[in-house]
């Protein structure tokens, strides 16, 4: 792509005109994209500031309160899982939280153990509630979204006030779901 249309393309992703931009290398430096939600790394570098340059590139803030996924795609029991994971553990932990997810081929799915623990305490809980079939499988379909974000790490009380502000029935449901797996992490599910 030439120099004068990369710009034009890049302006329009950053004033909202666009809302997907595949790159190959455009954002290892020098571009700011502070607005943007998901970001998803499928190939590595060997340069360890590449890699810290990629990350920064989604988890750097933007001044307003919103929340960033980045998903690194990685081969597992490969160099390259050595070094990414050496990388975030020795620059990033403790800065952003980190899930480290599986792939299970057999039902095509993400797996994480500990999420899924409380998920079964969640869903547990539900169906000894007599919640109704609809209640629970939005609860079910809510906890499957859930799984592939860092959401269920955060605070009762964050959970409370996303339910108050949010925008749509189908967020709301989101995080009363959240909320209910925060409360299974601390033992501490209504009765």
């Amino acid at each position: 792509m030439d120099e004068r249309i990369r710009k034009i393309v890049l302006r329009k992703y950053q004033d909202s005109e666009i809302r997907i931009l595949v790159s190959c290398r455009a954002l290892d430096e020098g571009l700011n994209v502070p607005e943007t939600d998901v970001g998803i790394i499928a190939s590595s570098t060997s340069s360890s500031r590449q890699r810290i340059q990629r990350l920064g590139r989604i988890l750097r803030r933007s001044g307003k309160d919103h929340t960033a996924c980045l998903y690194y795609l990685y081969i597992g029991s490969s160099n390259e899982e050595q070094e990414l994971l050496a990388d975030i553990n020795q620059e990033l932990a403790g800065v952003i939280p980190v899930l480290d997810l599986d792939y299970d081929q057999e039902t095509q799915s993400f797996i994480h153990p500990a999420y899924q623990t409380l998920a079964d305490r969640v869903l547990a809980y539900s169906r000894g509630q007599g919640w109704s079939t609809r209640i629970t499988s939005e609860i079910e379909r809510n906890l499957e979204r859930g799984k592939l974000s860092c959401d269920w790490w955060t605070s009762e009380e964050t959970c409370g006030l996303r339910i108050q502000s949010a925008p749509s029935r189908a967020e709301r449901n989101y995080w009363i779901t959240m909320r209910l797996l925060v409360q299974a992490s601390f033992n501490r599910l209504p009765q």
